[in-house]
């Protein structure tokens, strides 16, 4: 059976809709259950509803704060009604090293300077760690493994805080040996 190429992008824009409907229903319901991410598209929903969720900090560990991935529509607006929600805190710390120039960074430091911290991992004495977002000491995602397209293997889960304070543990101890972001 042929299936069109348009055929094809709306089974997977349907398939994509009531994935987002389960993480949200998921991250509502603050249920633990661990949902799987097989895909960048997942990625951008989970990372989209941890910021919607998140009432005080969320802790973003990631490669270099890839433009193409932090700068989509719907993930900028859940962090900007992050950061304005009363009290809130953005720590990243970056695996590779970005300056104050870096489109993402410039533009999160803008939103909110006093709320925001990013750093770069120090690389010397710094153990290889999967990449990881963790939000209010109760939810996260955390990357275990990379595909040869450029997808990712995650998992997420909006309410399973024994998972989340040993990835708070993790974030915490590389970010204070870390470095600050400087200038270009």
């Amino acid at each position: 059976m042929y299936i069109s190429p348009k055929e094809r992008v709306a089974m997977s824009s349907d398939v994509l809709h009531s994935y987002r409907l389960q993480v949200q229903d998921l991250a509502q319901g603050k249920k633990n259950f661990r949902i799987p991410n097989r895909q960048r598209s997942h990625a951008e929903v989970l990372i989209e509803q941890i910021f919607q969720s998140a009432e005080e900090t969320v802790r973003l560990f990631c490669g270099a704060l890839d433009e193409k991935f932090y700068s989509r529509p719907s993930i900028q607006d859940a962090v900007s009604r992050f950061l304005n929600k009363p009290n809130t805190k953005l720590y990243v710390l970056t695996e590779d090293p970005v300056t104050l120039d870096h489109p993402v960074v410039s533009r999160l430091t803008h939103i909110s300077p006093e709320r925001v911290q990013i750093r770069c991992l120090n690389k010397v004495g710094q153990a290889n760690a999967s990449h990881f977002a963790v939000f209010d000491r109760i939810g996260f995602r955390y990357e275990f493994a990379h595909t040869e397209n450029g997808d990712v293997e995650a998992v997420a889960n909006f309410n399973e805080p024994v998972t989340a304070e040993k990835l708070i543990q993790i974030f915490d101890d590389m970010f204070v040996s870390s470095m600050s972001v400087s200038g270009s």
